[in-house]
This record gives structure tokens, sequence and C-alpha cells, in this order.
């Protein structure tokens, strides 16, 4: 159990340190699964965001190279950067 304490707190610290500009933990954020015919835009406005917020929230996010099945964590509630 304690193992497993350590493993959560290092990924919630890892992601958090991914997106520094934004507010928000992974427990707070919107999972969402690539379908087929999804594109980055496309993710932005299913969600309530920019293209560019999106971009700005997952820079990592290959938007050439989605594919099927993918999960993007998202902050939808969160328009404006800190």
């Amino acid at each position: 159990m304690w193992l497993f304490k350590i493993v959560v707190i290092v990924a919630t610290a890892a992601y958090v340190t991914g997106a520094p500009d934004w507010k928000g933990t992974v427990n707070e954020c919107v999972y969402y699964n690539v379908r087929q015919g999804d594109y980055c835009y496309k993710i932005a406005q299913i969600n309530g965001i920019t293209y560019e917020q999106f971009l700005r929230q997952k820079p990592s996010v290959d938007c050439t190279n989605l594919y099927v099945g993918q999960t993007v964590c998202l902050f939808p509630s969160l328009s404006d950067p800190v």
C-alpha cells in the first residue's frame, strides 16, 4: 500500500510539471478518448476550449499523429492560463 501511494504522488507531480501554466490536478481533468475522424481542433471544440488553449494544455500531443483510443486529459473549465 505504501508503494502505491508513492507511485500516485510521483505520477501526479509529473503531470502537473508537464503543464505548469494551468491550474488544476489530474483529478480535475476530463479524459477524452480519441475516435475515428478526430483531430485536435475538433477535440478542442467538443470540450469547449479553443484550439490554442488545447495546444497550451497539451503541448506533447502530436496533432498530426492522433490514434483511435488515445486518451487526452483536458481542463475544459480552465479557459485562461494562470
